[in-house]
């Protein structure tokens, strides 16, 4: 005798997702934001490296290291130019 397995009749329910437009002021302020973000970038930059200079040259520091600072944090400021200027796409949220 086979048994009869009652399946159950609950519905499932599936939110739809609503594609909502963003106003061109919003996008602009969102531009203006990472613009700003790099600017910001830029500035601690330059004055971070300034500020490192400074105190290896007057402690008669290994300027070595003050190079490679330089260096590694240039090729970041580099980067973040190029993704904010819209240089290297992949590097933008959409990718």
């Amino acid at each position: 005798m086979k048994k009869k397995t009652a399946r159950s009749s609950k519905a499932v329910s599936v939110k739809k997702t609503k594609i909502v437009s963003v106003p061109s002021k919003d996008v602009s302020l969102l531009a203006n934001e990472e613009i700003r973000s790099f600017f910001v970038h830029l500035i601690l930059y330059l004055l971070g490296n300034v500020g490192l200079f400074v105190y290896l040259y007057s402690t008669n520091g290994n300027l070595t290291i003050f190079y490679w600072v330089v260096i590694g944090w240039g090729v970041g400021v580099v980067a973040h130019a190029m993704a904010v200027f819209g240089v290297m796409k992949f590097l933008a949220k959409e990718w």
